[in-house]
């Protein structure tokens, strides 16, 4: 057998190996519920999950699910052995981009990195999705550095295709690196007959999923429609991006490239910090980009890493929420490799060693404590089920709410939109004798509201964790209306 099969076989078993001691016990955010509720009932009007469906990840945990019984751990096992496989295709992409040696290096570095290691625990979409992102340009870069002309090159170019294609039916918002495929116009003969197979198998990688989904929520004119409602949703109100978020351009720019991709996934050192270091990092690695760019002869090797960084950095920085590192994880295997690629051969083998230690450490250190802790929205849930009868309270939450619909469904909880939508809730159920619960994040958006409410309310208790963790809900306020709330409430009309 290959000596690179068998490295790579028991790189692969040493990923799984310390990553499946830690994996996540709870669905503590609310895609991770939708995912978790998806494996048991698909339903993708319900959100179960939430469109496009991501029916190739539910598959692929429905199958564990078979075994578990458990839909949290089949997905968390799921994201494990992709986050042990991902550096399989990360050394054959970084070993056609540069060389063999730096291949082995990056997918090294890719095993123990702390960042992927910790969202590789997770019962969540982002592993598998870039794992099989990862499997379509490895044969993409296999297509693009074989022999010009060779029926292997288109072979391994449909495969590629039909590999990008199943992905983004575990993770759509990956599609940016769907430019990288445009160099199998440029390097391969022209051919229609070709560039038609191609066609055909994005078509049909796409159909497999598509079409199955669209059937089983109604046809494809409902699905779209609700496509196209979540998606301007996701630009307008929830979604974090440039258009709705209170970050200004140079402080997402600072916070996704500096803090998240450079400081956190690169260097391996997960806090937040170090917003003065992190533009310091994102000059030395801009630096480093022109310093291969005037060193490297080989230009397709460029261009080819160009098409796969600049599109995704700029999705991201633009249309993903800033405030959610794992947006940036698929990026930092190319950044490993830019690192490798810039170190002389003289420091690089004591550059992987101290970045081993390193990573080794802090891995480690946060997948243990991954595992030890309950998240915030969890204990939120054990504490309004540990002092409150579902029957006397309404729970007015934001996100926690689907985190509340799955371990605590006797109690009911309502997803706020506004202040005037909270007092609608709260003078609808005036004629009950039931305590109000408000927690912080509701709060928090509510915006100058915010102040008039407080003196109605009176503060229970508090729940935090680690940041890293838990990025959007590591730190839970909850509220309890006071006797003065709805005669207040009454007062505003």
């Amino acid at each position: 057998m290959n000596r690179s099969v068998i490295a790579l076989f028991f790189l692969v078993i040493i990923g799984f190996g310390i990553r499946f001691p830690f994996i996540a016990r709870f669905a503590d955010s609310f895609d991770a519920v939708d995912f978790a509720l998806g494996v048991v009932d698909f339903n993708v009007l319900a959100m179960q999950p939430h469109f496009p469906g991501y029916p190739v990840l539910i598959l692929g945990a429905y199958v564990i699910h078979l075994w578990t019984q458990d839909p949290v751990l089949s997905l968390s096992l799921l994201s494990a052995v992709s986050g042990a496989l991902l550096p399989v295709p990360v050394y054959i992409l970084a070993s056609r981009i540069a060389n063999v040696l730096t291949g082995w290096m990056v997918a090294w570095l890719v095993s123990l990195n702390p960042l992927l290691w910790l969202y590789s625990l997770q019962p969540m979409s982002d592993m598998p999705g870039i794992l099989l992102v990862y499997v379509a340009l490895a044969f993409l870069a296999l297509t693009v550095y074989e022999e010009r002309g060779r029926v292997q090159q288109w072979t391994m170019g449909t495969i590629a295709v039909i590999a990008f294609g199943l992905a983004m039916g575990v993770r759509l918002s990956y599609f940016p690196f769907a430019a990288a495929f445009l160099l199998l116009l440029f390097l391969l003969p022209r051919s229609w007959k070709g560039y038609a197979v191609f066609l055909v198998a994005g078509i049909f990688s796409v159909s497999v999923w598509l079409l199955p989904t669209a059937y089983h929520e109604g046809g494809m004119i409902p699905y779209l429609q609700m496509g196209l409602s979540f998606t301007q949703g996701h630009f307008s109100e929830w979604g974090g991006t440039v258009v709705d978020s209170d970050l200004a351009f140079h402080e997402r720019v600072g916070q996704v490239v500096g803090q998240y991709l450079l400081m956190m996934g690169a260097v391996g050192r997960l806090k937040q910090d170090f917003e003065g270091a992190s533009w310091l990092l994102g000059g030395l690695f801009f630096a480093g980009l022109l310093l291969v760019y005037r060193s490297v002869q080989q230009k397709v090797s460029l261009l080819f890493f160009a098409l796969l960084f600049v599109p995704y950095l700029s999705w991201s920085i633009l249309a993903q929420n800033a405030d959610k590192p794992r947006h940036i994880l698929i990026l930092v295997p190319l950044v490993l490799l830019v690192a490798v690629w810039l170190c002389k051969r003289k420091i690089v083998l004591p550059f992987i060693l101290l970045l081993s230690l390193v990573y080794g450490w802090n891995g480690w250190h946060w997948a243990e404590r991954y595992r030890q802790t309950i998240p915030p929205t969890i204990q939120l849930v054990d504490y309004i089920q540990d002092h409150y009868d579902p029957d006397d309270v309404v729970i007015y939450t934001w996100e926690e709410q689907r985190i509340l619909h799955y371990y605590a469904p006797s109690y009911y909880a309502e997803r706020l939109k506004s202040p005037a939508y909270f007092r609608q809730m709260v003078l609808m159920h005036a004629n009950r004798e039931v305590k109000v619960l408000l927690t912080s994040q509701v709060l928090e958006g509510f915006g100058l509201y915010k102040e008039e409410l407080l003196p109605h309310l009176k503060r229970v208790t508090s729940f935090q964790e680690s940041q890293v963790l838990y990025p959007t809900y590591h730190d839970i306020t909850l509220y309890e209306g006071l006797p003065s709330l709805l005669p207040y409430l009454k007062s505003r009309d």
